[in-house]
């Protein structure tokens, strides 16, 4: 899959790679190694704070190159705010 992703590469200017949830499987994280950024959504409400933190490491653990926050589900005046995070 790896290889076929540095194929893609070379052809295209994005390629979207749309993985099962990181806590689930393995595949995602192995996938996110060969990616130029990582776009973690998270749904305000449902994902838990502890489940976040836990995806953060193990991006980190990893070695992901970039790595941004989405926050889906959100209330148009709800908070989020800590879904913030420290500085990498």
């Amino acid at each position: 899959m790896l290889d076929l992703i540095d194929q893609l590469k070379g052809m295209f200017d994005f390629i979207i790679l749309d993985t099962p949830a990181l806590l689930s499987v393995a595949d995602a994280a192995v996938l996110a190694t060969a990616a130029d950024n990582v776009i973690l959504v998270v749904a305000q409400g449902q994902t838990q704070r502890g489940d976040v933190r836990a995806v953060r490491q193990q991006l980190s653990n990893v070695r992901v190159k970039s790595m941004e926050v989405v926050v889906n589900r959100a209330e148009p005046n709800g908070s989020y705010a800590y879904y913030e995070s420290d500085s990498r």
